[in-house]
C-alpha cells in the first residue's frame, strides 16, 4: 500500500529506495501495488457490503520491480541507470543473512525468505472485491506521487 502519512515509513520504504537514485539496481521479481485510501475505502464497504467470513483480496497494479523504479524514475523526472540484481545473488545473499540470524541471533532483512520474495512475482487480483464490493482502484503513478507530496511535506525527503 502507497500513499500518505506513511510516518514509518512502511510500505513507503520502497519509494524512499528509489526516490531520485541515479543508479538502481532491482530484483527480478514484482508486487502488487495499491493505493492505501482505495484499499480503506475498500475496507469501509466490506463492513456494509461484505459477506461473513469472506475473504477479499484488495490490491492494485502488478508491476515488476523494474517497472516500479521505471515509474518513480519518471514521476520524479530522474535520469536513472538501472541494473537487475541476478536471482542467484540474492539468494545467496539470503542464505548468508540466515545463517548471520541463526548462528549469532542478530535479526536482518537479509535472510533467504525475504531474498526469496524478491524473485518472485507476489500478484494478485481484485475480482471478489470489485464484483461484490465495488472495489476500484487509481493508478499507482497517482499513490506514488500522493506518498512523495507527503514525505516532502513532512521532510522526509527533499
Amino acid at each position: 500500500m502507497l500513499g500518505p502519512y506513511d510516518s514509518k515509513p512502511s510500505s513507503g520504504r520502497i519509494i524512499l529506495m528509489g526516490y531520485r537514485k541515479r543508479l538502481m539496481f532491482y530484483p527480478p521479481g514484482g508486487k502488487n501495488f495499491v493505493a492505501v485510501q482505495d484499499v480503506a475505502r475498500c475496507a469501509v464497504s466490506a463492513l456494509t457490503k461484505g459477506v461473513p467470513g469472506t475473504a477479499y483480496v484488495i490490491g492494485g497494479e502488478n508491476m515488476s520491480y523494474k517497472d516500479f523504479f521505471r515509474l518513480m524514475s519518471d514521476r520524479t523526472d530522474n535520469k536513472c541507470l538501472m541494473f537487475k540484481i541476478p536471482e542467484c545473488m540474492l539468494k545467496a545473499i539470503g542464505r548468508l543473512g540466515s545463517l548471520i540470524e541463526n548462528k549469532f541471533n542478530i535479526p536482518n532483512e537479509f535472510n533467504a525468505a525475504n531474498m526469496e520474495m524478491l524473485c518472485i512475482g507476489n500478484y494478485y487480483g481484485s475480482d471478489r472485491a470489485a464484483k461484490e464490493l465495488g472495489f476500484s482502484c487509481r493508478p499507482v503513478s497517482e499513490a506514488v506521487d500522493e506518498a512523495i507530496g507527503w514525505f516532502r511535506k513532512e521532510k522526509i525527503i527533499k
